[in-house]
């Protein structure tokens, strides 16, 4: 059997199924930095330490899920939702939104 398909990106090996090689790719360091970035934000989003909105507090902990489901479904790749990962983690000292 080749690599699961519910590794994170970048642990994918070079190798696919039955062991062809080309069928998976690493992830670049771009591709890391932002699926970093994206589970940092969903770690902010959970932090009890962290004052936010009613508003925004109401769907946190959904939104940290969806943020880190986005680096396996590969939906990490929408710029708009990425643009929502920099505001957050931009405001890391300042999130009293």
């Amino acid at each position: 059997m080749g690599a699961s398909f519910h590794q994170p990106l970048g642990e994918l090996g070079s190798h696919g199924p039955q062991g062809k090689p080309g069928a998976y790719q690493m992830a670049t360091r771009r591709e890391l930095r932002v699926i970093t970035d994206f589970k940092q934000a969903a770690g902010l989003l959970r932090d009890p330490n962290l004052v936010w909105s009613s508003d925004l507090d109401s769907i946190r902990e959904d939104l940290a899920r969806y943020l880190e489901s986005a680096t396996v479904d590969h939906t990490w790749q929408n710029p708009t939702l990425q643009r929502i990962v920099q505001s957050l983690i931009a405001e890391e000292n300042d999130l009293s939104w």
